[in-house]
C-alpha cells in the first residue's frame, strides 16, 4: 500500500520539516550555498553599461579592455553577457563557470521580486527536492502504466491527478474499465501541451478512428461526407497554443467567435456557428476559456452547453451511431459516440476558481465565477497551467478527460505501455513538486490564498484606476488587470509586455501570491511620472 503515503485528498497541509516526528535534513547540495561566495565577486550591475549601437550589433568589453562584436542581445544587468557565459569547446575554468552561475543566479533573484507581467507565482519553496538535481526522474507515457523504467515519479503523478479530478468533479479513481472514470496526464510544458492534446484527442475522436487493431480491419462510412471533419469553434480570446496546435493536426476549419466586452465568448454567435456546421453534418470542436490570460475572462461553459445541446440533438450530434465495414462490404461494426468535444482551457482558471467557489458557499465572498468542470456532463476535457496559482518552479500543467474518449489510434511502443502522451519522455520532476505543493496547503489553505490574492487585484485595480486616461480594465474575480502600456524603462523594471491592440498598445499585470501592496505601490509611483507612457 506504498501509494497510500502519496495520496492528497483535499491536501496535506503538512509541516513539510517534520516526519514521523523527526526533522527532516536536505541531504541534496544546495546551488544558492555554493556559489554564495562568488556572488560578491560580480562586477555591480550599476556599471559597464553596455552600449546598443544601430542596426542592433552590440559591442561588449572584454576583459583587456578591447571591445569585441557579439552576435545576440546584451542585457544590461549582466554585463559582458556574451562573454560571461560563451561555452567554446566547452571545459571552461572553474573560476569562470562558478562567476558565470554566480551572475546570473544574481539576475534572476534581483528580477523575481519585482515581476508583475507574468501570470508565474514566485513565492516558493522547493529546496528540500535540491538532491534531485543529481537523480534524472523520466515520466514515460500513460502515468497509469508501469514499465521497466523504474526511476519515475508516476506514483506521485497519480496522486495529483486524484486530487485534481476531485476538485474538478470528474469520476475517480482512475479505472480503466468504466468510461466514465478520469484519464489524464501531468505535462511538461503546461497548458499548451496539454490543450494541443486535446485537440489531437478530439480531431481522432471525432473522425471516428478506430484503435490501432481494428483500424487494419473496418473503415468507417457515412451519408454525409463531412461526418468525420470535425470543425472547431473558439474563442477569439483564444490562448496562441490553439491556432499551433490546429496547424500542426492539419485542423483545416477553424472559426473564431467574437467575445463581449469582458472578452468572454458571445455564446448567441457561438450557437449561431454550432447549428450552421451541424446543419451541415459536420462534428464540433468547441474550446472555452476559463481565465483568460489576456483579459481574465471566464466563459459562461455552463450556459452555452444548455445552449448548444438542443442543436446537437437536432442534428443528431448529441450522441450518433458510427457504422463500420470491413474490406467485403459487409457491415460489421457500429459504435455510439458523442458528435462534439467541448474543451475547457482553464490555464488561469481551473486551479484558483473552485476555492473562490468553496468560499462563496461558506459565506466568505460574495461572487463566484461559472461552472466548467465535469459537473457538466457535456464537457469532455480541461486543462490547466500549474505555475500560476498553484506554483512550481518549472513549467508544467494538467490535462484531464475520460477513459470513454481515449483512442490509441498508434500502437505505441511496448516500453512505454497505455496510452501514448503528446511529449514522449516527460519531466518526472513536476508531478513532484506539484505533489509538494499540494501536501503543503489544505483546502482551507487554499482557500485563505484564493482569498488573499482577490484582495490584492482588488487593491490593485483600486490604485490603477487613481491615473488618468489609462483605460483601465478588469472582470469580476479576476486576477488580470489591463491597461495603457507605459515606456519601455516600467516594462522592463515588472517585466511587462507590450500588446498591439489596433495600434494601441495595452499591458497586464497579474495578482499572484508574491505580489504584495508595497510592489503595487512601487508600480503606482512610476506610472504617475510625467514621461511614463511616453513610447
Amino acid at each position: 500500500m506504498a501509494n497510500f503515503h502519496f495520496s492528497l485528498g483535499a491536501g496535506l497541509g503538512v509541516n513539510s520539516a517534520q516526519k514521523g516526528g523527526q526533522e527532516s535534513k536536505n541531504v541534496g547540495i544546495n546551488l544558492g550555498s555554493v556559489v554564495k561566495n562568488a556572488v560578491d565577486e560580480v562586477t555591480d550591475v550599476s556599471q559597464n553599461l553596455i552600449n546598443i549601437i544601430a542596426g542592433g550589433s552590440v559591442k561588449s568589453s572584454s576583459s583587456d579592455n578591447v571591445s569585441v562584436q557579439v552576435p545576440y542581445p546584451e542585457l544590461p544587468a549582466l554585463p559582458n553577457t556574451y562573454k560571461t557565459f560563451s561555452l567554446g569547446h566547452g571545459g571552461i575554468p572553474e573560476s569562470e563557470r562558478k562567476t558565470a552561475i554566480a551572475a546570473a543566479t544574481k539576475y534572476h533573484e534581483s528580477l523575481k521580486s519585482n515581476v508583475l507581467g507574468s501570470p508565474v507565482n514566485f513565492k516558493l519553496d522547493f529546496q528540500e527536492f535540491s538532491s534531485y538535481m543529481d537523480i534524472p526522474v523520466f515520466n514515460t507515457g500513460d502515468p497509469f502504466t508501469e514499465n521497466n523504467s523504474v526511476i519515475n515519479s508516476k506514483f506521485m503523478e497519480r496522486a495529483v491527478l486524484d486530487y485534481y479530478a476531485e476538485l474538478w468533479n470528474a469520476k475517480w479513481p482512475h479505472d480503466e474499465n468504466d468510461g466514465e472514470s478520469y484519464w489524464g496526464y501531468i505535462t511538461p510544458m503546461g497548458a499548451s501541451e496539454a490543450n494541443i492534446y486535446a485537440l489531437w484527442n478530439a480531431r481522432d475522436y471525432l473522425s471516428g478512428k478506430l484503435s490501432a487493431a481494428e483500424a487494419g480491419i473496418f473503415k468507417h462510412v457515412a451519408e454525409n461526407s463531412n461526418a468525420y471533419n470535425p470543425v472547431l469553434l473558439s474563442s477569439g480570446s483564444k490562448h496562441y497554443s490553439f491556432p499551433k496546435g490546429c496547424a500542426i493536426l492539419g485542423l483545416g476549419t477553424v472559426i473564431e467567435i467574437p467575445v463581449d466586452a469582458t472578452g468572454a465568448v458571445r455564446i448567441e454567435d457561438l450557437t449561431k456557428a454550432a447549428e450552421f456546421y451541424a446543419s451541415q453534418g459536420h462534428p464540433i470542436i468547441i474550446c472555452f476559456n476559463y481565465g483568460s490570460t489576456v483579459n481574465g475572462a471566464y466563459d459562461d461553459v455552463a450556459r452555452a452547453c444548455e445552449a448548444l445541446k438542443p442543436i446537437l440533438e437536432k442534428y443528431n450530434l448529441f450522441e450518433r451511431d458510427l457504422v463500420y465495414e470491413n474490406e467485403a462490404g459487409e457491415i460489421k461494426k457500429s459504435i455510439r459516440r458523442a458528435g462534439y468535444w467541448v474543451h475547457v482551457d482553464g490555464a488561469f482558471g481551473s486551479s484558483y476558481m473552485p476555492f473562490i467557489e468553496m468560499a462563496h458557499s461558506r459565506g466568505m465572498i460574495g461572487a463566484k465565477g461559472p461552472t466548467f468542470d465535469f459537473r457538466l456532463p457535456m464537457v469532455s476535457s480541461i486543462s490547466s497551467s500549474e505555475q500560476k496559482f498553484t506554483g512550481v518552479p518549472v513549467p508544467t500543467g494538467i490535462l484531464m478527460s475520460k477513459v470513454k474518449f481515449q483512442i490509441i489510434a498508434d500502437s505505441p511502443p511496448e516500453y512505454i505501455g497505455g496510452r501514448p502522451t503528446l511529449s514522449g519522455t516527460r519531466n518526472g520532476l513536476a508531478p513532484m513538486l506539484l505533489w509538494n505543493s499540494i501536501a503543503r496547503n489544505s483546502y482551507d489553505d487554499k482557500i485563505k490564498k484564493a482569498l488573499a490574492i482577490q484582495e490584492t487585484a482588488e487593491y490593485m485595480e483600486k490604485k490603477l484606476r487613481n491615473l488618468q486616461d489609462i483605460d483601465v480594465k478588469r472582470n469580476p474575480l479576476s486576477l488580470t488587470l489591463r491597461f495603457k502600456c507605459p515606456n519601455n524603462d516600467i516594462c522592463k523594471k515588472y517585466s511587462l509586455w507590450a500588446d498591439n491592440v489596433n495600434g494601441s498598445f495595452y499591458t497586464n499585470v497579474f495578482a499572484m501570491e508574491h505580489v504584495s501592496k508595497e510592489l503595487i505601490d512601487a508600480l503606482f509611483e512610476d506610472l504617475s511620472a510625467p514621461d511614463a507612457f511616453k513610447r
